[in-house]
């Protein structure tokens, strides 16, 4: 990613307009997970295509919104790119780091993904063609798009060993069930991933967490506005996967555990007056419902728990990146074990591993 300034004169006026580009790697594991899992022509079909038609269908029920910065402009030939409004100079930025979201911040996040969740059920309804690059999910059984999911192996069998090592021995059995997980994991995500066709489906964002977020705070730190970035792996399916991920990759525990269900009600209800305005023709789901896909979906919470959050809570990401994630070398383990045995990330996890327990999420 890089910003730059872009030059441009209009009627004699010497202009200027900050953007962001958004390059495709040129070599590496990087370029090689991005190219078999196609992953910027889905991000250039999200932006120049199908948020502009949910957000013209909000703006002609008199409800405007933006759900992700404007794109300017896209091209596969010579690179594939992305050229983005910077979103700075309207005072958006991104969360501070190792920071987690509290119930009055999830609140303008959760409102704003039913708004996105219902327009693409519409979206779909009229034209379901364009929801064919988002048919299958980020872990699959496509032999083209293995090279990724070694993470999610690594991320469990690493935190059974720093369970092993360094926690008390009453977690022992905890680490046994993680070292069974990480045999299954993969498949575990791929039975994630299949979709029901007769159940309510949405357009996910699939990689929501603090990250791909930027905020739009007021003199208060309050949160005016939000913003999505980085559809690269973007799926459709059930909302639990959204949910999901989201709830248990970015919120803080006392929001989890205290404010869960009446998040989740207030997503539903924006949900349903969404599709209620829209006119959407299939049956509106229930409350019920929803909470029913977030158990169905609840792997994603622990995928995001296990390989979204030792990143986020690090305290030095300088020298993180793709291959050292992926890697099977001396260097490459010892920085996923103090990944894993950060303090931080020991409390968070901690509550959880209980609780994806008593879930049977961690059954083999």
């Amino acid at each position: 990613m890089y910003r730059i300034n872009v030059y441009y004169e209009i009627n004699g006026v010497n202009m200027k307009k900050p953007v962001l580009l958004k390059l495709m790697p040129d070599e590496g594991i990087q370029s090689i997970v991005m190219e078999k899992n196609n992953l910027y022509p889905r991000e250039i079909q999200v932006y120049s295509e199908l948020l502009i038609e949910c957000e013209n269908l909000l703006l002609a029920c008199n409800d405007p919104i933006q759900f992700a910065p404007k794109c300017l402009y896209t091209s596969f030939e010579p690179k594939s790119l992305l050229m983005f409004e910077d979103m700075r100079d309207k005072g958006y930025k991104g969360f501070p780091r190792n920071s987690q979201i509290n119930f009055n911040q999830a609140l303008p996040i959760l409102i704003k993904l039913a708004k996105l969740h219902a327009t693409t059920a519409v979206v779909y309804e009229k034209k379901p063609e364009i929801m064919k690059l988002y048919l299958e999910g980020s872990i699959s059984t496509n032999p083209e798009r293995q090279d990724f999911l070694i993470h999610y192996r690594n991320c469990a069998s690493t935190l059974a060993l720093v369970i092993e090592n360094e926690w008390a021995p009453e977690w022992r059995n905890t680490a046994h069930k993680l070292k069974q997980l990480a045999d299954v994991i993969v498949q575990k995500g791929c039975d994630l991933y299949l979709r029901d066709e007769n159940a309510f489906n949405v357009f996910n964002h699939n990689d929501l967490w603090i990250p791909n977020l930027l905020f739009k705070f007021d003199d208060n730190n309050l949160i005016q506005d939000v913003l999505f970035v980085d559809f690269q792996l973007s799926y459709f399916g059930s909302p639990g996967i959204d949910l999901n991920f989201f709830f248990y990759g970015s919120l803080n525990e006392d929001t989890r555990k205290s404010f869960r269900h009446k998040l989740i009600r207030i997503y539903h209800e924006t949900l349903a007056e969404t599709l209620k305005k829209l006119n959407y023709m299939k049956p509106i789901p229930s409350l019920h419902d929803i909470q029913i896909e977030m158990l169905k979906t609840g792997m994603n919470g622990v995928l995001a728990a296990l390989a979204e959050v030792p990143l986020l809570l690090m305290e030095d990401s300088e020298n993180l990146d793709l291959k050292t994630l992926l890697a099977d070398t001396p260097e490459a383990k010892t920085f996923r074990y103090n990944l894993f045995n950060n303090p931080k990330y020991r409390k968070f996890i901690q509550t959880l591993l209980l609780e994806f327990d008593d879930l049977g999420y961690l059954e083999c």
